[in-house]
């Protein structure tokens, strides 16, 4: 199901599609592809990233017998896939990122926040799935490092120095307050500094 059956994140990134006028919606690990047709009701494109071929040609069906048409399904690694994205002039902006992209030996996160700065994507919203919630008791991933060569939670901590090179210190991030389904931890990075976080997005 779209966001592992987690409705409160869709209507989020709803809100924050409307809120920050976003054309593109980039999606690493589009696993089955449910989240991915979801997010293609919201935005003009949605383009979709998945390392493992099973999964990726089972979405491509699925997109294909739904008729999508602004679905670009990518296959490979999403690090190098999504430079590939957003070096082509096509690629409209601002683009939303929903980085949801791990398996048990491929942890590619960091390396696609690097991308995401080196394309100087200061103006765009990031979203990141199943992040520990310090506030919330939901579930979160913990992987085996690659640069740290150790296991690693992931948190605000780990992803820090990453959000820090995209934005410099000119974002605001929070979490999500409730979910359904798997319960997973859920982060929001949006562009420059809003004190009201009420008046941003709230699932309800």
């Amino acid at each position: 199901m779209a966001f592992e059956d987690d409705t409160h994140i869709g209507y989020s990134i709803e809100k924050l599609v409307c809120q920050f006028d976003i054309q593109t919606i980039v999606e690493t690990g589009t696993d089955k592809g449910h989240t991915a047709v979801a997010l293609a009701k919201m935005v003009p494109v949605v383009c979709t990233i998945e390392k493992h071929r099973g999964y990726f040609c089972e979405a491509q069906k699925f997109f294909n017998d739904l008729g999508h048409k602004n679905i670009n399904a990518e296959h490979g690694s999403s690090q190098f896939v999504l430079g590939q994205i957003l070096s082509d002039e096509k690629t409209q902006r601002p683009v939303l990122f929903y980085l949801d992209a791990h398996d048990r030996t491929d942890w590619p996160l960091l390396d696609e926040l690097d991308v995401i700065a080196k394309h100087k994507e200061d103006n765009s919203v990031i979203v990141i799935h199943d992040i520990h919630n310090p506030y919330r008791g939901f579930g979160f991933d913990a992987h085996r490092c690659p640069r740290a060569q150790k296991q690693c939670r992931l948190d605000w901590h780990y992803i820090r120095d990453s959000v820090v090179g995209i934005y410099g210190e000119n974002f605001t991030h929070y979490y999500n307050d409730k979910a359904i389904g798997r319960r997973r931890g859920v982060i929001y990075i949006l562009p420059g500094k809003h004190g009201d976080i009420d008046n941003l997005v709230r699932a309800k």
